[in-house]
């Protein structure tokens, strides 16, 4: 960023969802949506699958529907231009 006094803020947050919830979300995000319209619909439900798979597999749950801690990290830059 070519600006000066660059300040990035960040906070993490832990939030208890559901594994179901957080995959369900995935499609709302624009990298996704812009996948999906690149590669097609079939391709982008095979990585929600997938995804979901996998999570399962590394979490050890047997149901999609089983609570779990998400973390994000969410920022913001500050900055100033001169």
């Amino acid at each position: 960023v070519p600006y000066k006094n660059q300040i990035r803020i960040e906070k993490h947050l832990i939030f208890e969802s559901t594994l179901k919830c957080f995959i369900n979300e995935i499609p709302t995000w624009s990298g996704f949506q812009e996948f999906q319209k690149v590669e097609g619909i079939e391709k982008a439900q095979d990585i929600l699958k997938n995804l979901t798979e996998k999570s399962m597999e590394i979490l050890k749950i047997s149901e999609i529907n089983t609570k779990v801690d998400l973390q994000v990290l969410y920022f913001a830059l500050v900055m100033t231009k001169e």
